[in-house]
């Protein structure tokens, strides 16, 4: 399991600086096909390893199906990489770092509640995700709650 580092740890563990950041962002090869073309999800490197074992977890665990994935919806891939702030903060998003990942948010809005979303607790994706020490949205309080959101962070 792997130790993943605070917001205030973030700048010195990923980067302080866009170009550093950038400078450290790889592409992990995706084994299933994803928003029907693409099969990789760009990612700071210090994350990519933990990346490449959870979706080689879903896939072995799908039997290497694509319909497994798609009626998942984890073949909708919504983002990784975006350098900004958390909505309405002078805060970084993991987003910021490369270090987040959202899946499917039309079935999983930012907000909503565990009714009303597709991934569960008991999820694969949030369950390979945790086995990783990764960080999931839908955990964090209702006025916060994002179930799309997995980051390689420790809130």
């Amino acid at each position: 399991r792997n130790t993943w580092p605070t917001p205030a740890q973030c700048p010195a563990f990923y980067g302080n600086d866009e170009a550093t950041i950038r400078a450290n962002v790889v592409n992990v090869q995706i084994p299933w096909l994803m928003n029907g073309k693409t099969h990789v999800i760009p990612i700071h490197k210090k994350a990519a390893d933990s990346l490449t074992r959870v979706v080689n977890f879903i896939w072995e665990t799908c039997g290497k199906s694509q319909d497994q994935i798609h009626k998942f919806g984890y073949d909708i891939f919504d983002g990784s990489f975006v350098p900004r702030n958390i909505a309405g903060t002078g805060t970084r998003s993991y987003h910021w770092y490369a270090a987040a990942i959202d899946w499917d948010a039309a079935r999983n809005p930012q907000h909503a509640t565990a009714a009303n979303t597709e991934f569960k607790e008991e999820s694969l994706i949030t369950t390979a995700f945790k086995r990783e020490g990764w960080t999931w949205g839908g955990n964090w309080s209702p006025q916060y709650r994002d179930a799309m959101h997995f980051e390689a962070g420790d809130q």
